[in-house]
């Protein structure tokens, strides 16, 4: 019956650079830095990043993801939240992303 009455679009997959998806990885320090820091408005948010930052420390030998290796973030799989809200130019890549939901600046 699910089967029947569901259609199944498939979208673009976040983990690659030549889709119509944003970009929401980077090697670049500055996004981490901005979420845990004690500036950040957004206490939800920084406590969370602080959390995820701590995990990714602790599993530093075992990442095989580039970007988190780097100090950098990587939430490409967010890219199907983009889509099924229709955010659009609401968060289009890291920068509005970060700026709308991290750190409150929208």
């Amino acid at each position: 019956m699910v089967k029947k009455n569901t259609v199944y679009v498939k979208i673009d997959d976040g983990n690659t650079d030549d889709n119509e998806t944003p970009g929401y990885r980077s090697n670049d320090k500055l996004w981490l830095e901005r979420a845990t820091s004690s500036d950040n408005p957004n206490k939800s948010a920084r406590e969370i990043w602080t959390y995820a930052e701590k995990v990714c420390e602790e599993w530093e030998s075992e990442w095989t993801n580039k970007w988190i290796a780097a100090g950098g973030v990587d939430f490409s799989d967010c890219v199907e939240n983009w889509y099924i809200f229709n955010l659009g130019n609401d968060a289009n890549n890291i920068a509005s992303f970060w700026n709308r939901y991290i750190i409150n600046e929208n």
